[in-house]
């Protein structure tokens, strides 16, 4: 099940779009996830791979 989406620039890590909501099975907000994906998004560049799968915890980030 997707929770959120988020879209940034490979360049800056500056992102571009998101989309999110709460998570209804443990009641609490997706924040610490967003600021995972913001993290990852500033470790990307142009050496990365184009597709891969990070799991952290419980959450995969593709």
């Amino acid at each position: 099940m997707v929770l959120m989406t988020m879209i940034a620039r490979v360049g800056d890590g500056l992102a571009l779009a998101a989309s999110m909501q709460e998570d209804e099975q443990t009641g609490k907000s997706l924040t610490e996830y967003q600021n995972q994906a913001k993290m990852l998004f500033r470790k990307l560049n142009n050496q990365s791979p184009d597709r891969c799968t990070i799991e952290s915890g419980r959450m995969l980030f593709q």
